[in-house]
């Protein structure tokens, strides 16, 4: 069954697919246009060239990504250039162990790729958000919810890029070890080392193995610890940052397994690489003090007070709120060995030390929240715009069909009206063209049915009359029928002078030299009546008719002067 659809209804689907097809474009035109400067200009198109040459070499070199991007002017960036110069640089920094804990440039870059198409580099600024969020608070929510939006976007487009696909399982991993939901840590944490491995990414591959070691490790499961250990090469071969997380972890190891020894040899090895590997602050110190626990718990007060003097002596960082501890553990070492005095002198620089660190630490906390809370308020006033601009828009374009419709209605129901009075004008031609060919004949009947009644009288009286002499009867009643003929037509030819007749037919007025019963016959031959229904109204025979019609023709055609072609005006001649 086929459908049809009508002129109006075709036209109104184009005008919508038009407004549609011009209007949304234009809406996310308009925001792209007021978010990039890049779009035309030469230089911007050259420095975003000059980007996208680095994307070969971020993972395999990116020392060297640091270091090109260091000549790069950030002044000079457009929006676009910039969004990937800082996603670049975050990348670089983190595969190179160099994070920064400020995360306002990355958050940029996230928000414009949210804007755009690309969702491998919205994936990739998502991870590193997350990244350096967890790096300056692990516990922040936040970090996980810009990692599960990094994952669902993976798995939603298929992102091709190996190396953040396996931290982003990582930092998933950490975050639900953190959580104490191990049997998630290892799921996400395995997914990771089996990406690295496929993609034969030494570095990250031993990142994993050092991660899931310390899973099983809390978990006591020390056999499948030390199976994940088996896996590194010689561990001579490593690279020095790797190394130290080793010997960190097998310290642990051996801790948790009471072989405190073996604990302080991997603890010296540390000690030992100091010149080899880029301590954080404080550090050293949580190393000394761990050494300084072990000496403590064999009763070695002089070999626990040393390596406590030296946690103390290394703890720089005076925001560090672990830093009032080390003082603390240190001011208990002298109260143990019965030096009050020491004793008393570190338990002040403690108790001052915990005091700055916190109330520095909660200023710092602070300013960072009101920093992040304007820039999600400065955020949602711009969702905000957007939504109004949409809303707008979307507004303009249906009200646009609104008034597209409804002028298509009015012009359907103009033509439809338009059709009906244009009936109605054809019905009323149509009904005065019977009053035309009526009036005549009615005319003619009202003049015989006068004139009737006077010739039966008169008939009467005649035959009557010529019952007495009957000889002449035929001759008189001869006599009397022409005489009533000849009043019949002269009545006839009464009904072309009045005033009705002139208004009905006009160009009666141009042929004078016809008579009335000529004029009468003319009108009744042109409204299509044959010579015989012509003689019955007149009282006469068709023959006498038909010679008058002839008599009419050489008339009219032979006049001059006439304002009217004759040959159209009058078709029955």
């Amino acid at each position: 069954m086929k459908t049809k659809i009508s002129g109006t209804n075709l036209l109104f689907f184009i005008i919508f697919g038009f407004l549609i097809s011009v209007m949304l474009p234009a809406m996310s035109a308009n925001q792209t246009v007021a978010m990039g400067q890049s779009a035309g200009n030469p230089k911007q198109k050259e420095i975003f060239a000059r980007l996208l040459k680095l994307e070969d070499k971020l993972y395999s070199q990116p020392e060297s990504i640091l270091d090109t991007l260091g000549t790069i002017s950030e002044e000079n960036l457009g929006r676009k250039s910039a969004a990937y110069f800082y996603l670049l640089r975050t990348i670089a920094r983190e595969r190179t162990g160099k994070i920064s804990n400020s995360d306002s440039i990355i958050i940029n870059s996230e928000r414009w790729y949210r804007q755009t198409d690309d969702q491998k580099n919205l994936f990739r600024s998502l991870i590193c958000k997350g990244i350096v969020k967890s790096s300056r608070l692990y516990t922040d929510s936040l970090s996980y919810i810009s990692f599960i939006e990094a994952e669902r976007i993976l798995n939603r487009y298929s992102i091709d890029d190996p190396y953040c696909e396996s931290l982003l399982y990582k930092h998933l991993g950490r975050i639900n070890r953190h959580n104490q939901n191990y049997h998630a840590a290892e799921y996400y944490l395995k997914k990771g080392l089996d990406i690295a491995e496929l993609n034969n990414d030494n570095k990250e591959r031993y990142k994993l193995r050092i991660e899931l070691f310390r899973t099983f490790l809390i978990q006591k499961h020390f056999s499948q610890a030390l199976e994940i250990i088996s896996g590194f090469a010689d561990i001579d071969t490593l690279p020095p940052q790797t190394a130290y997380e080793l010997y960190n972890e097998m310290s642990f190891y051996h801790s948790a397994r009471g072989e405190f020894d073996i604990s302080i040899s991997y603890l010296n090895k540390i000690l030992s690489m100091r010149d080899q590997v880029n301590f954080e602050p404080n550090e050293l110190s949580s190393v000394y003090y761990r050494i300084a626990a072990f000496h403590n718990k064999y009763s070695n007060l002089d070999s626990s007070l040393h390596y406590n003097k030296l946690a103390a002596l290394n703890a720089n960082d005076t925001l560090d709120t672990r830093r009032h501890f080390y003082f603390k553990n240190l001011a208990e070492t002298y109260a143990s060995k019965g030096d009050d005095s020491a004793a008393l002198a570190n338990y002040r620089i403690a108790y001052k030390s915990h005091i700055n660190s916190n109330s520095e630490s909660m200023k710092n906390r602070v300013l960072a929240i009101e920093q992040k809370h304007a820039l999600e308020m400065k955020d949602l006033q711009l969702q905000k715009a957007k939504a109004q601009r949409r809303m707008f828009a979307l507004s303009t374009v249906i009200l646009l069909i609104f008034v597209a419709y409804i002028t298509l209605i009015i012009r359907k129901k103009m033509a439809k009206s338009r059709q009906e009075r244009q009936k109605a004008i054809e019905k009323l031609n149509t009904i005065e063209t019977r009053l035309e060919r009526d009036w005549i004949k009615s005319r003619i009947r009202e003049v015989s049915a006068e004139m009737m009644p006077k010739v039966l009288a008169g008939i009467t009286r005649e035959t009557a009359r010529q019952r007495i002499v009957n000889p002449s009867f035929s001759v008189e009643l001869e006599d009397s029928l022409k005489e009533v003929r000849e009043r019949i037509r002269t009545t006839v030819s009464e009904i072309t002078s009045g005033d009705s007749f002139c208004e009905i037919y006009p160009y009666m007025k141009e042929l004078p030299f016809l008579s009335g019963m000529e004029k009468v016959i003319l009108i009744m031959f042109e409204q299509e009546h044959s010579a015989e229904e012509i003689a019955e109204y007149l009282c006469t025979s068709a023959s006498s008719v038909r010679g008058a019609k002839g008599n009419i023709r050489k008339k009219i055609f032979s006049a001059s002067g006439l304002s009217f072609d004759p040959a159209v005006t009058f078709r029955s001649l």
